[in-house]
């Protein structure tokens, strides 16, 4: 699963961006699988996309059964949340779920990231820089740790 910009192609092959009244260019999810031969098929539209909302920076639990991503669709805490869908045993994607307001705020909520442990990584503006989630359990009962401050090494 990948984010990107919503578009329509235009005349001569080119794309004419679609962006919102207030000139804001809006983003969504494109699911690529791979067919019998190994090779990835052209990809599909994530089936809640909106012309209206952005959906944006997906990654699954270890297990690959949940989607995680953020975006400011409705029903949401504030600017962007971050949220899960269920994949069912055929593939297809469960009703987006808020993640509530243990790891939402007012703000912006992004760039969530599942690690090998299971752990919920992500950024808000709405609580001091990035918080950790040290399971996937339900929100109520996450405890929340911040890294503000925190060196975070990598071998990147």
């Amino acid at each position: 699963v990948f984010t990107r910009s919503q578009f329509n192609t235009g005349a001569f092959g080119g794309h004419i961006v679609k962006s919102t009244i207030d000139n804001v260019v809006k983003l969504k999810l494109v699911v690529f699988t791979r067919n019998s031969d190994g090779k990835w098929n052209q990809g599909v539209e994530f089936p809640y996309n909106d012309p209206t909302v952005s959906y944006a920076h997906p990654t699954f639990s270890n297990d690959g059964k949940t989607l995680f991503f953020s975006s400011d669709r409705s029903g949401g805490l504030g600017g962007t949340d971050i949220w899960k869908c269920v994949i069912n045993a055929d593939g297809t994607f469960g009703a987006p779920e808020n993640l509530g307001e243990t790891i939402n705020t007012a703000g912006q909520e992004m760039f969530p990231f599942v690690d090998k442990n299971n752990t919920l990584y992500f950024s808000s503006n709405g609580k001091p820089s990035i918080f950790v989630v040290g399971s996937l359990l339900p929100p109520e009962i996450m405890p929340l740790t911040s890294l503000h401050g925190a060196k975070i090494q990598s071998n990147l």
